[in-house]
């Protein structure tokens, strides 16, 4: 049985070390599972925000204009 250390998934663990960490084989003390998260624009994501909502009232507006010209304004 092949057994290699598969980084962020598995790890072979001597016997010492599982007995310098108190027998705890808890997967985090020795798989470093750990992913960075990608770091978000805010002031790009509000722009864009923003320019959606602006999309969105226009769309409105032009919705509103067609079911006036419709005759199903109320």
């Amino acid at each position: 049985l092949d057994r290699n250390p598969v980084e962020k998934y598995a790890h072979l663990a001597s016997f010492e070390e599982i007995k310098a960490n108190d027998y705890n084989l808890n997967i985090t003390r020795y798989v470093d599972t750990f992913e960075d998260e990608e770091e978000v624009d805010i002031p790009l994501t509000q722009k864009e925000i923003k320019d959606l909502e602006e999309q969105l009232a226009d769309v409105q507006r032009k919705m509103t204009s067609v079911i006036k010209e419709l005759g199903y304004d109320s």
